[in-house]
């Protein structure tokens, strides 16, 4: 049986960076929406934050595609997102289809600090241009956007992780624990 883990949460929370360790030290892909977002939004012109809503909708399908390729090939995925109200069922579907064991992992942490950390990110010169696009300038914009990606639940197996402070999350403890549970979930095969 394979597993779908999602890695979902709040803007500038530590998800993508989670995720990558994560499939570094299990030895499973990971997905991610930026990355989608990157290589398609390069190819098209964008001229508004319509134009940028559209390109989040095409990059979640294209990442939903991939998923369900792995899935119905029996592979274990990571997918990494700040997931959205309304793509839970497509989500849902995507793991009932393909009898995938799912575990999400939510990031959470102080809005404040999301939004600071969201700010220096983009005057960052290593974020790519794709996501400073997004209108989201001041920090009542971003709080009754972002809110609610913390909410993202479509059963199985939840877990919230507070990254308020980094240096408090236990991210080796985390993975141990996962790793634990892929020997078991091999071991049942």
């Amino acid at each position: 049986m394979s597993m779908l883990i999602i890695v979902g949460g709040l803007l500038a929370s530590g998800k993508s960076t989670f995720a990558k360790r994560l499939s570094e030290e299990l030895g499973i892909p990971y997905y991610d929406k930026d990355t989608m977002n990157e290589v398609i939004g390069k190819q098209i012109a964008l001229y508004s934050i319509e134009d940028r809503k559209r390109l989040s909708v095409a990059s979640f399908e294209a990442l939903m595609h991939i998923a369900e390729r792995e899935l119905a090939s029996g592979n274990t995925l990571i997918l990494e997102s700040n997931f959205k109200k309304g793509e839970e069922q497509r989500v849902i579907e995507a793991a009932e289809k393909f009898d995938a064991e799912v575990l999400t992992y939510i990031f959470t942490c102080d809005m404040k600090v999301s939004y600071e950390r969201f700010m220096a990110r983009e005057v960052s010169l290593e974020r790519h241009p794709i996501h400073k696009f997004h209108g989201l300038n001041d920090f009542a914009a971003f709080s009754s956007a972002t809110a609610s990606l913390a909410e993202f639940d479509i059963g199985g197996e939840r877990k919230e992780i507070d990254t308020t402070d980094f240096s408090k999350t236990d991210y080796v403890e985390i993975i141990k624990e996962l790793k634990r549970r892929a020997e078991m979930q091999k071991e049942r095969l």
